[in-house]
């Protein structure tokens, strides 16, 4: 395996090719830019992601900025890859800020689509700690399809940059979910949420777990 640090230190790198590919499971990678004025910034014009996590390994962001123009993931993390997302500022212009197949661990961080969802929760787990996450307005916040999806964890009061619980958005085989407190508690089911009104509940829900309701 291998283990190392990568310091933007406020420089600006540019490539139309991953910038980073794992296909060890044992290499440990943490990104962050430790510059005084945090100018430190990733762009990638390539569709697989700056950082394609190919057959496992762990990634850590810790801060820097990430920017993928055109229908660009920043993040793609397959089964076997564990990606830890601590803070940074993570920005697709058409594409999914991260796209996750393996086990995501959010505690804070921007996450931004220009054009789509700002994550793919496309199968995996993803636990959420905090985290802000910006899409377009008519679209949501997370491309959910299976897997498991936990908010447990999630600020009850928001801190200062975390998305309020109540203005996260599911978008579940083409149904729009609202996820907020009434969804999280519901003890005998889940359900789609439009304006804190139940308008329809999802049966297929026995591979699936949100917040802290119990595990089917």
């Amino acid at each position: 395996g291998c283990n190392f640090v990568f310091d933007l230190n406020g420089y600006t790198l540019s490539a139309n090719t991953y910038l980073f590919s794992i296909y060890n499971p044992d290499t440990y990678l943490i990104v962050e830019d430790n510059s005084a004025n945090q100018t430190g910034k990733i762009e990638c014009t390539m569709s697989g992601g700056a950082i394609f996590m190919v057959e496992g390994g762990r990634v850590i962001i810790r801060s820097g900025t990430f920017i993928g123009n055109g229908y660009v993931s920043i993040l793609r993390i397959q089964q076997a890859g564990t990606a830890e997302i601590v803070g940074g500022y993570l920005q697709s212009e058409k594409s999914y800020a991260v796209n996750n197949e393996g086990l995501l661990l959010i505690s804070g961080g921007v996450f931004e689509s220009m054009s789509s969802n700002a994550l793919q929760l496309y199968t995996g787990s993803a636990l959420f700690f905090g985290g802000t996450f910006i899409s377009p307005q008519d679209k949501p916040t997370f491309r959910y399809r299976q897997g498991l999806i936990d908010f447990a964890y999630y600020p009850t009061h928001p801190s200062e940059g975390t998305t309020p619980l109540s203005e996260l958005n599911l978008e579940y085989w083409g149904k729009t979910m609202a996820v907020n407190d009434s969804l999280i508690t519901l003890p005998d089911g889940y359900y789609v949420m439009q304006n804190n009104q139940i308008v329809d509940k999802i049966y297929e829900m026995n591979k699936y777990y949100f917040g802290t309701g119990p595990r089917a």
